[in-house]
């Protein structure tokens, strides 16, 4: 638990920080929901798999972290397409449905790459571990990643 806080910590640190770059000459920052997602993101890659994407530093983000930020942004958005609008997608393949296969391959399968990445070296503490760790039955635990 306590790397959790030390991460916590720096996450919010690091956030503080790029807050403070993205700032305009008045005090003004544009298009914080970018920013908030991209803060959900890397907090969620930093406590689950340990692993920090870049979002949160200048210009250290790789092609990969972008595509799975916009892959997830798109997958909301289509989702409250295809979840709201008429339910077309029932009957045949709109664009919306098919907008929302694509991203949700692509997330699964860039997180299972990160999954397959994944060392205990590196990742001592982090919630993965402990759900690897965790004395439970294999069945239960796949759902729980």
């Amino acid at each position: 638990m306590l790397n959790f806080q030390t991460e916590a910590y720096n996450l919010a640190e690091d956030w503080c920080s790029y807050l403070n770059i993205k700032k305009d000459s008045n005090g003004y920052i544009e298009n914080i929901n970018d920013l908030v997602v991209q803060l959900c993101i890397e907090t969620t890659c930093a406590l689950v798999l340990g692993r920090r994407l870049g979002f949160l530093c200048s210009n250290t983000v790789s092609n990969e972290s972008l595509r799975l930020a916009e892959a997830l942004q798109d997958h909301f958005k289509e989702l409250r397409d295809v979840q709201f609008g008429l339910p077309l997608w029932k009957y045949f393949k709109t664009k919306s449905y098919q907008t929302l296969v694509k991203c949700e391959n692509y997330i699964y399968e860039t997180v299972l790459g990160m999954i397959n990445d994944f060392t205990e070296d590196t990742s001592e503490g982090t919630l993965y571990a402990s759900i690897m760790k965790a004395n439970i039955d294999e069945r239960k635990r796949l759902p729980l990643l």
